[in-house]
């Protein structure tokens, strides 16, 4: 963080709880604005809160807990975890899948956007206004088959209702008729298959 905002000293602070890496703080304190904080609260309210200060600060593999020990190489201290983790000779194990192949049968799993990334929020608007441009017509299928009425309503975008995002064919009384007797039909054989 120093290195990155070095020019930006007054736009950010670093704080630390009372009681907690005052050796390190005092280092950084020299060049760059400090705070020292203590929560406020109720004991129900504050208790979870310290023990997993605690935990985090506790942990061995904590840097304020590498820091401070004087036996620890500063070459270990000051290493880059990212680089530890490429040099790994064997990282995934074979039989964990990645999040996109958990569900069996290859069915792919959403793919997950990181919506604070800049890039992947104008990526997502680009492909809505591709999409947009496109007038949709949603209607059931049953049977393999379209079955919808043979008028069309427009369907209204839920955040602006003055927005019609495309065209819904909605089912009638024997659409509906039919499918519940195949999904009748086919629940004998849904049940065999098992979990």
């Amino acid at each position: 963080m120093v290195e990155v905002a070095a020019d930006r000293k007054a736009d950010f602070e670093f704080q630390r709880l009372h009681g907690m890496g005052e050796e390190l703080h005092a280092q950084l304190a020299e060049d760059h604005p400090v705070r020292v904080y203590a929560p406020v609260g109720s004991h129900r309210d504050l208790l979870p809160y310290l023990v997993r200060r605690l935990l985090e600060n506790g942990a061995n593999t904590s840097f304020v807990n590498r820091l401070i020990d004087e036996d620890a190489p500063a070459a270990n201290v000051v290493a880059d975890p990212v680089a530890a983790v490429d040099a790994l000779a064997d990282i995934p194990h074979p039989r964990i899948p990645l999040p996109r192949d958990i569900y069996p049968d290859g069915r792919p799993n959403a793919a997950g956007r990181d919506l604070a990334d800049a890039q992947t929020v104008e990526d997502l608007q680009a492909a809505i206004s591709i999409v947009s441009s496109r007038k949709l017509t949603a209607e059931p299928i049953v049977g393999g088959e379209r079955r919808g009425a043979s008028e069309a309503r427009p369907l209204l975008n839920p955040a602006d209702r003055r927005l019609v995002v495309g065209n819904v064919r909605d089912a009638d009384e024997d659409h509906v008729a039919d499918a519940a007797g195949r999904a009748r039909a086919a629940q004998a054989a849904w049940d065999g298959a098992g979990a």
